[in-house]
């Protein structure tokens, strides 16, 4: 076994440890309160972190491998999911996954008013070339809740980039999961 208490060793294991974070961190966007990134060629791993009485918006093409992921608060969610809606291509038929991720505290609380108006809104306000489906990847979210209070995604492989926070064992959700099932959204 290999001897690292020497400090030339743990300056040269520090440095690789910031090399590797450097590289990944390049491909990285992170949608921060009451706004959203969007992935591109650079940033092709996206997601956002902190949602507590915030929720989290994701669209994923899979297509074209491209996405968008937000952050918002409050009286802004409305205004951020109207901003994101933008963003979506107009001139031709494309499958959109999406998912609203409500914060832990909100669902601690149960509290899901704000995702089911930004649910209506979206179901409302689509581009009318858009097709909607829930959102496909297994990142701890559900459509239209989560158990944890971050995600990344990476939209080339479509598959999670993140260590997902799950709560889900200390929560009681059932009679919201009820509630969602009535709107026609499920867990």
């Amino acid at each position: 076994m290999k001897d690292y208490t020497n400090s030339e060793n743990k300056i040269n294991i520090n440095q690789q440890i910031l090399s590797i974070l450097s590289e990944i961190s390049r491909h990285v966007a992170t949608a921060e309160m009451n706004k959203f990134v969007t992935s591109d060629g650079n940033k092709n791993i996206i997601g956002t972190v902190g949602l507590a009485v915030c929720d989290g918006i994701v669209f994923y093409d899979r297509k074209n491998r491209w996405g968008i992921v937000g952050h918002a608060v409050s009286d802004k969610k409305i205004s951020l999911l109207s901003d994101m809606l933008k963003k979506l291509p107009c001139d031709k038929e494309v499958v959109i996954e999406y998912a609203i991720v409500t914060g832990y505290d909100n669902i601690r609380n149960g509290n899901y008013t704000d995702t089911n108006k930004m649910l209506e809104y979206l179901k409302n306000n689509c581009p009318e070339n858009i097709k909607l489906i829930p959102f496909q990847t297994d990142l701890g979210i559900k459509v239209g809740q989560s158990y944890g209070n971050e995600f990344y995604f990476d939209v080339k492989s479509g598959k999670t980039a993140s260590q997902i926070i799950n709560y889900y064992n200390y929560l009681d959700l059932s009679s919201s999961n009820d509630k969602l099932s009535n709107k026609g959204i499920s867990k």
